[in-house]
C-alpha cells in the first residue's frame, strides 16, 4: 500500500504533483456529473498544467485513431434527420411508390373504358351488270359503361395512393428513430471516451509520481506494480473508448449516407435533453398507459401501418365491386356517314331494244348521316365469357388476408407501444434519480473524497478505489442518457410522434 504518512519527500513531491493529478481528475468528474458536457473542458486544463501532463498526453494521443485527421461534419439532431431522410434508400423507394401510385391513377382515370373506334370502308360493285361504282362509309363508335365502373376504378387508385403514402411514412418514422438512436450513441460514446481520457491521463500522472515515490523509498514495488497496471489498464478502457466511438461514428455516417472522410460531431443544444423534460415525458406516458389500459383504438389509428391496411382493405373492396359489375352491360353507340352512287347507262340494259333506246341512263350519287345503338350483353357462362368470379374471388381473399392482418397488427401496435412505454418510464426514472438523489451524493463524495486526501487520511491506493466507484456511477450516468434517448425515440415511432 502506498504510504500515508508525512515525510519531506511527500510533502515535495505528492502534494507537489499527486494533489495536481487528484483535482484535475476529481474536478473533470464532478463537471462532468453536474452535466458541464462541452467537449474542451479537459483538454483545456490539460494544457495549463505542468510539464508532467505532457507525458500523459504523449501517451494517450499515441493511439488516437486516424479518423482524428479527417473533416467534421458538426450538425444538430434535426440536421442529422433531415439528411438521413434525403439520402435513406427505404425513404425514396417509398416516395418512388408513391410516384408510381399516382401514374396508376392518372391511367385508369379516364372515364371511357375503350378508345373511340373510327371505322372507314369502300365497296365497289357493278349492279345489274353495269358500270362499277364507288361507295364508300365512314363511322366513329364509341364504347359506354354503365355500372359506374370508371368511379370504382378511381375509388380503388385512391385507396392504392394512400395506402402506399402511410407506407412510406412508417418507412420514415422507422428512419427517424434509427438516425435518433445512432445520434445519441455518438453523444454517448463521446463521453465515455472523455471519461477515458480523464482517468487515463490521471492514471499516467499517477504512475510517474508512484515512480519517483519508489526511488526514495516512499512505496514498495509491489505498490508500484499496482499503480503500472491500474495505468495499463486505463490506457487499455481508452483505447476500447476510442474503437466504440468510432464504430458508432461509422453507422451514424452510414445513415446520413456520408463520404469515409467526413466524421459527424452532433452538436449538444437542446437536442441533447433527448426531447422534453422528464416530466412532461411522464405525463405523455401515462396518457398512453391509460389508453391501453381502456383498450382504446385511438393508439390504433396514429400508427400509419394500421391506416395502410384500413386503404388496402378499401381498395380491395373496390375491386371487388368491379368484378361484380362485368354482367352489366355496355353500350355501344355510333355515327356514321355513308355515300351512295348508281350508275346504269343504256348498255347496261338487256332486253326490247324500244325500252334500251328510249333509257338515256341513271348517275345518282347519296349520301347518308346515320346512328347505330348496340350493347354488348355478357352471357352468364362462366367457362366461355368473364363474368367476374374470379374478379369477386380474389378480391374476398384479399379482404379476409386483410382482416387477419388487422387483428395481427392492433396486438402487435398495442404490445409494441406498451414495451415502449414501459421502457420510456423506467428510463425517465432512472435519469431523475440520478439527477434527484445520485448527482448530488457523488458530488458531496468528491468533495470529501478531496479534502480527505488533502488531510492526508486516505492514500492513493484508496483514492484509486473511491475513483473507480465514481467512474462506475459517472459510467451509469452516460448509460442512464443513453437509455433515456434511445427508449424516447423508440417511444416516439411506437405512437406515430
Amino acid at each position: 500500500m502506498l504510504s500515508a504518512h508525512r515525510s519531506p519527500w511527500r510533502h515535495v513531491i505528492f502534494s507537489e504533483l499527486h494533489s495536481i493529478a487528484i483535482r484535475e481528475m476529481l474536478s473533470s468528474l464532478h463537471q462532468s456529473i453536474a452535466g458541464e458536457n462541452g467537449p474542451s473542458v479537459s483538454y483545456r486544463r490539460l494544457f495549463d498544467m505542468r510539464p508532467l501532463v505532457w507525458l500523459a498526453i504523449l501517451l494517450i494521443g499515441s493511439s488516437i485513431p486516424a479518423w482524428a485527421q479527417t473533416d467534421t461534419l458538426r450538425l444538430t439532431l434535426d440536421e442529422a434527420i433531415s439528411r438521413a431522410l434525403a439520402g435513406s434508400p427505404d425513404v425514396i423507394r417509398g416516395r418512388l411508390l408513391i410516384a408510381r401510385a399516382r401514374a396508376e391513377r392518372s391511367r385508369q382515370g379516364a372515364f371511357f373504358p375503350s378508345l373511340p373506334e373510327l371505322e372507314y370502308s369502300r365497296a365497289t360493285d357493278a349492279p345489274f351488270g353495269g358500270t362499277e361504282e364507288n361507295n364508300w362509309e365512314l363511322g366513329l363508335t364509341q364504347e359506354i359503361e354503365l355500372g359506374g365502373q370508371s368511379a370504382l376504378r378511381l375509388r380503388a387508385s385512391d385507396a392504392a395512393i394512400a395506402q402506399t403514402e402511410f407506407e412510406a411514412r412508417a418507412v420514415e418514422l422507422a428512419a427517424r428513430a434509427n438516425t435518433r438512436r445512432a445520434y445519441f450513441a455518438v453523444i454517448a460514446a463521446e463521453d465515455r471516451l472523455r471519461l477515458a481520457d480523464s482517468l487515463a491521463a490521471f492514471a499516467v500522472r499517477l504512475d510517474t509520481i508512484a515512480g519517483r515515490l519508489l526511488g526514495v523509498g516512499e512505496i514498495s514495488e509491489l505498490d508500484r506494480n499496482v499503480l503500472r497496471i491500474e495505468r495499463a489498464g486505463e490506457l487499455i478502457g481508452r483505447s476500447n473508448a476510442a474503437g466504440d466511438l468510432a464504430q458508432v461514428r461509422a453507422d451514424l455516417s452510414l445513415l446520413l449516407g456520408l463520404a469515409p472522410t467526413m466524421v459527424p460531431e452532433p452538436l449538444r443544444d437542446e437536442s441533447f435533453a433527448a426531447g422534453s423534460s422528464i416530466e412532461a415525458t411522464l405525463n405523455r406516458v401515462s396518457i398512453v398507459e391509460a389508453a391501453i389500459a381502456v383498450g382504446s383504438d385511438t393508439i390504433l389509428t396514429h400508427r400509419p401501418e394500421w391506416a395502410a391496411l384500413a386503404q388496402s382493405l378499401e381498395r380491395h373492396r373496390a375491386e371487388r365491386s368491379l368484378g361484380s359489375r362485368q354482367l352489366i352491360p355496355t353500350i355501344r353507340l355510333g355515327a356514321f356517314i355513308q355515300s351512295d352512287r348508281l350508275m346504269i347507262g343504256k348498255d347496261d340494259l338487256q332486253g326490247n331494244d324500244v325500252v334500251r333506246n328510249g333509257f338515256d341512263g341513271i348517275d345518282k350519287s347519296d349520301r347518308f348521316l346515320g346512328f347505330r345503338l348496340g350493347m354488348a350483353v355478357p352471357l352468364p357462362f362462366a367457362g366461355l365469357y368473364n363474368t367476374g368470379g374470379g374478379d369477386i374471388a380474389v378480391a374476398d381473399a384479399e379482404i379476409a388476408l386483410v382482416e387477419s392482418e388487422r387483428n395481427i397488427l392492433a396486438t402487435t401496435i398495442r404490445a409494441d407501444i406498451g414495451r415502449a412505454a414501459i421502457r420510456l418510464r423506467a428510463a425517465a426514472e432512472a435519469m431523475r434519480l440520478y439527477q434527484r438523489d445520485i448527482s448530488p451524493v457523488i458530488s458531496r463524495n468528491l468533495e470529501l473524497l478531496e479534502r480527505g486526501y488533502a488531510a492526508g487520511e486516505l492514500s492513493a491506493t484508496q483514492v484509486v478505489t473511491q475513483q473507480q466507484q465514481l467512474v462506475r456511477v459517472q459510467d451509469g450516468l452516460i448509460r442512464a442518457r443513453r437509455e433515456y434517448a434511445e427508449a424516447f425515440a423508440d417511444f416516439e415511432r411506437a405512437t406515430a410522434q
